[in-house]
Parts: C-alpha cells; structure tokens; sequence
C-alpha cells in the first residue's frame, strides 16, 4: 500500500467518523422521538390494528421499534455526559491530591535535608567535647 493510500485511508475514517456521530446526534433527539410518535400514531386514523393481537403487533413492530432507538440512543448520549464529567471531577481531584502530595515531599525533603545539617552539626559538636574531655583528663594527671 502507498503512503498515499494510508492518506486518503484516513480522510475516508475521519469523515466516517464525523458522518456517524452526527447521524448518532440527530437520531437520538428527543424531537425525533416526537415527531415519529406522532407521524406513527397518525397512522391509526388511516388503518386501525384489528383485534387484540394487531394492537400488540402495531405497539412492538412499529412503535415500540420505530422510537425504542432514538430513547435507548439519547439516554445513552446522557449517561456518556454524566460519565465524562463524572471523569473530569475525578481528574481533578486526583491531580489537586498528586499536587498536595508533591508539597508534602517537597517539605519532608526539606525537613530531612535539616535533619541531615543538624546531624553533620551535633556529629562535629560531640567530637570537639571528646576532644575537650580528652584534653581536660590529660591535664588532669
């Protein structure tokens, strides 16, 4: 395959993709749903189901099916926003704690690295007073 083949490849998926999510968009509105259940229900004053079975069939075949979609489609299109917000809060918070945790080692390291002074401190300290009391025990005799 050429690389120009890979090119036009790609523009044929992007448009795809933009093709079925705006078909996705417009089948799962609502104002479909309404219009196709009053273009369905229209239909009843031009032909009515006969008897009980032709009731049931007319709800399931045509209405149940003809704007069952578009409500599945268009709650769907509502849980997928509640998901990504949901997603983003998580983000955030998640990022705000990285960042609390990132202050919270950058003072430890702070209080380690004094920790660390104070020691070389109190190391150099307790070797000039052994010295001191060396001297002082050999003046002593």
């Amino acid at each position: 395959m050429a690389d120009g083949d890979g090119i036009t490849l790609n523009r044929f998926r992007r448009f795809n993709d933009k093709l079925a999510d705006k078909m996705s968009d417009s089948m799962s509105a609502m104002g479909l749903f309404w219009l196709l259940t009053v273009l369905i229900w229209s239909t009843i004053l031009f032909q009515r189901p006969q008897g009980a079975q032709g009731w049931i069939l007319f709800l399931v075949s045509v209405f149940f099916q003809g704007v069952g979609l578009i409500v599945v489609n268009y709650t769907s299109a509502k849980q997928g926003r509640m998901m990504l917000q949901l997603l983003q809060e998580t983000h955030d918070t998640v990022m705000a704690e990285l960042a609390s945790v990132r202050d919270l080692l950058s003072t430890e390291r702070q209080i380690v690295s004094g920790i660390s002074m104070e020691d070389q401190e109190l190391a150099k300290l307790t070797e000039t007073l052994q010295r001191v009391t060396v001297a002082t025990k050999y003046r002593r005799r």
